[in-house]
């Protein structure tokens, strides 16, 4: 009568494990897809750090990611960026404060369900699917010099 019931359960309980991770910043109601329609409306050195935030982009939600400086431009172009570009002492000071008038700002977005089954014979079934969404926006002195976004569609077996 146990083995009858273990089996009944088995069959009806299902033998798929779901696990969902979700990063959101709770703007656009954590909608992907509003995200990306707003996206379009930055303008490069048409936008500043308050008209972001009249778009919905706002930078103290939570999860956004600020850089600031040089630790930006690194981010972006690679920890070799700086290699020969200081001469003089001198130089360092220039160097730095035009680097610190940047600001490097993520957006991210990620949901993703995977399903794994709990069960099986020969080989493990997993399969994902979702969005990962990540919005780059560099600001100098509070204006969008620079946006760019990544998206990866995950649907994997």
């Amino acid at each position: 009568m146990r083995v009858a019931f273990v089996c009944f359960v088995l069959l009806f309980v299902g033998c798929t494990i779901t696990r969902t991770n979700n990063v959101s910043t709770g703007l656009f109601d954590n909608d992907s897809e509003t995200m990306l329609e707003k996206y379009k409306m930055i303008i490069p050195y048409q936008t500043s750090a308050t008209g972001l935030k009249e778009i919905g982009f706002d930078v103290n939600a939570k999860n956004v990611k600020q850089i600031p400086g040089a630790e930006a431009i690194k981010l972006i172009f690679g920890s070799n960026v700086f290699q020969g570009a200081v001469d003089s002492p001198e130089d360092i000071d220039k160097l730095l404060a035009e680097l610190n008038q940047y600001n490097l700002i993520i957006f991210p977005h990620k949901d993703v369900n995977s399903y794994e089954d709990r069960f099986y014979f020969s080989r493990k079934e997993t399969h994902e699917e979702g969005i990962l969404i990540n919005v780059f926006i560099v600001l100098k002195n509070n204006q969008v010099v620079y946006c760019a976004k990544d998206i990866e569609r995950i649907d994997r077996h």
